[in-house]
């Protein structure tokens, strides 16, 4: 196994491995509470019930509705495009303003996640994960059909990707 060190993001970070899969709502309304109650970074993993819709704040449901598939869609009340959870694992990364890393501009916190998340994936075997750089960007609303730059690819196939919203 390879020698691997990675600056920490956080001094101090809570763990939650949830047991349960959730519904949408419930998944996206937990998200949406730690952020507001919690007084320290989160690590929320989690799984999703039943295959599941879920659209960015800005996306505009009645204009994707025809090409969605017919599971239930929630809205996320971060940013990004349409996600189709169906059998995967999802995280959140849930930073509220009194911690200092809050300060960190959008796009270099969204780099740091995956980095360290593309770090741990190769070292857990999954090698050839790496950060996707401008010449993989592609524009469709379909979150995994189209990586965004710093989002997780293997080869040229998008295998994380994140939202962010600021409060």
């Amino acid at each position: 196994m390879p020698s691997w060190r990675v600056t920490p993001l956080f001094e101090k970070l809570f763990l939650w491995l949830d047991p349960l899969p959730r519904d949408g709502a419930w998944n996206m309304a937990l998200d949406q509470a730690l952020l507001e109650l919690t007084d320290g970074p989160v690590l929320r993993a989690y799984s999703w019930e039943e295959p599941t819709v879920t659209l960015g704040y800005a996306q505009n449901v009645e204009k994707l509705r025809p090409s969605l598939p017919s599971w239930p869609v929630t809205r996320r009340w971060t940013g990004g495009g349409v996600v189709l959870h169906e059998g995967d694992h999802t995280y959140s990364v849930i930073v509220p303003a009194v911690c200092e890393w809050s300060q960190t501009r959008p796009v270099e916190s969204y780099r740091l996640i995956h980095r360290a998340l593309a770090e741990a994936l190769v070292v857990a075997g999954y090698e050839g994960c790496r950060l996707a750089g401008p010449e993989d960007v592609i524009d469709l609303p379909f979150c995994f059909e189209a990586p965004a730059v710093h989002d997780i690819v293997k080869g040229a196939v998008k295998i994380s990707g994140a939202g962010q919203r600021r409060s």
